[in-house]
């Protein structure tokens, strides 16, 4: 098994309720994000997949989010964008876009400031 993994970034702002039910003001974040892609045996010119196409990928499936207050866009209405359901997005945003089914999505990372992230997988 290969795996490639792809670390970007992108700035983004957002509110979350908290669990006294206050909602926090709106806040923006550099967040990280760290995909791991695999694959069982190598591509005819030896990649996983290339990381220009990955950054491609990558960059096409955080594009909605980038330079935005994220709870203005609706997607996760009538939810709150906790980091754990921006990263769900951003797994099937990507999980989408693969050109091939060989190549697997295993898992992304967001970081939403240091020593503070998530890492979904998908319905692994």
């Amino acid at each position: 098994m290969y795996k490639a993994i792809l670390k970007s970034s992108f700035r983004a702002s957002h509110a979350v309720k908290m669990p006294d039910g206050t909602v926090e003001k709106a806040h923006w974040h550099d967040w990280k994000l760290t995909s791991c892609f695999s694959r069982d045996s190598l591509d005819e010119l030896g990649f996983v997949i290339e990381f220009g196409l990955c950054q491609e990928i990558i960059n096409s499936a955080t594009t909605t989010l980038a330079n935005q207050n994220i709870n203005e866009l609706g997607i996760f209405s009538p939810n709150y964008p906790t980091t754990e359901l921006i990263a769900k997005y951003i797994f099937e945003q990507i999980a989408t876009r693969l050109p091939s089914t060989t190549i697997k999505l295993d898992y992304v990372e967001l970081t939403e400031q240091p020593n503070c992230l998530v890492r979904y997988s998908g319905n692994k």
